[in-house]
């Protein structure tokens, strides 16, 4: 954790140079996606207990927040830009399309490498539901997105603009209070509220961006929430645990609109990397259970980290190309 903070106060210091504030752009918006999705890859490896990646141990649950966030923005800016014709196509392009499709090929690729283990749907249904067992290795994050955006859509859709938040807030809260009681792993929860907030930032970005400028309380809000989240972490409480992953995402935009990247977005490996941002989510179990699994089990740490990432972005670029192919099928008009 120690590192991911000196990450915040690095980009707090370079937000301190001459610069306007800006927009979080979908370059912007794609660029981070497409590290944090490297990042808690690196995470998970880091969870195997091998040493030069112990730093990452306790990243997981901030850049989780951070990803909740941003696909929270991104949502409410296309709906403020689109208005409700955004939600008539959404549950076809943003669930269907971008969600389960790439889920489902996916398990089907963990599935034919697992032939050994023939699936019980059934079963496996079951333990997903009160027990928080996912079909495919660190794939709780896919159903955890997919019930945040079922539940955008309907307070959104279905529910007038002056209670549509506060629906949506009561969806998230009876979330976790079903995870909770059915003893799901904290990681499904835990960081769950960074995604309202992100609904709250995009909604009103402009009103933000017009009390940053030229406003001394930018410069305040790093340091207070810091100073905040060292409280809730020493209190040791699961409430304030989760008020620090409302404060983590809010500390990353407030960065986000000050801090310029653009060099780094035209880079053709973040380029590429953003392209399947969400298929290395789906990729990186399906190449650990390859490495060390039933087919090999590799000693050195080295090689197997390295083999890791390059085989999570061989199968996630193979996952792309499986759904396009199927998208072109299935919805080509």
């Amino acid at each position: 954790m120690l590192l991911f903070v000196v990450c915040i106060l690095a980009l707090y210091l370079i937000s301190f140079l001459p610069t306007d504030v800006i927009s979080i752009s979908k370059d912007r918006t794609a660029t981070l996606k497409a590290i944090m999705a490297v990042l808690i890859v690196v995470h998970h490896l880091s969870l195997q207990g091998i040493p030069f990646l112990h730093t990452f141990h306790s990243w997981g649950a901030p850049i989780v927040s951070l990803f909740l966030f941003l696909s929270g923005y991104g949502l409410m800016k296309s709906l403020c830009m689109k208005g409700n014709v955004y939600l008539s196509d959404f549950f076809k392009h943003r669930i269907v399309k971008g969600i389960v499709i790439p889920f489902f090929i996916a398990w089907a690729i963990y599935r034919i490498l697992n032939i050994v283990s023939l699936p019980n749907i059934f079963k496996e249904l079951e333990e997903l539901i009160y027990d928080g067992g996912t079909i495919l290795p660190h794939s709780w994050f896919v159903f955890t997105i997919l019930y945040f955006y079922v539940s955008f859509y309907i307070s959104y859709k279905y529910f007038n603009n002056k209670v549509s938040f506060l629906v949506l807030i009561a969806l998230i809260i009876l979330f976790e209070l079903w995870c909770q009681y059915w003893n799901y792993d904290r990681c499904w929860y835990i960081s769950a509220l960074g995604f309202p907030t992100g609904i709250l930032v995009g909604k009103y970005e402009s009103k933000i961006i017009k009390r940053l400028k030229g406003s001394i309380g930018y410069y305040c809000v790093v340091p207070i929430s810091l100073v905040v989240i060292a409280l809730c972490v020493y209190a040791k409480m699961e409430i304030p645990y989760m008020l620090v992953y409302i404060l983590i995402p809010i500390i990353f935009a407030t960065l986000l609109f000050k801090v310029k990247f653009e060099n780094l977005i035209r880079l053709k490996i973040i380029r590429y990397l953003s392209s399947i941002s969400f298929e290395i989510y789906l990729s990186q179990g399906i190449s650990m259970c390859i490495l060390r699994g039933s087919f090999l089990n590799l000693k050195s740490d080295y090689l197997y980290v390295a083999l890791t990432l390059l085989f999570t972005l061989v199968i996630a670029t193979f996952i792309k190309l499986i759904r396009q192919s199927v998208l072109r099928y299935c919805f080509n008009s």
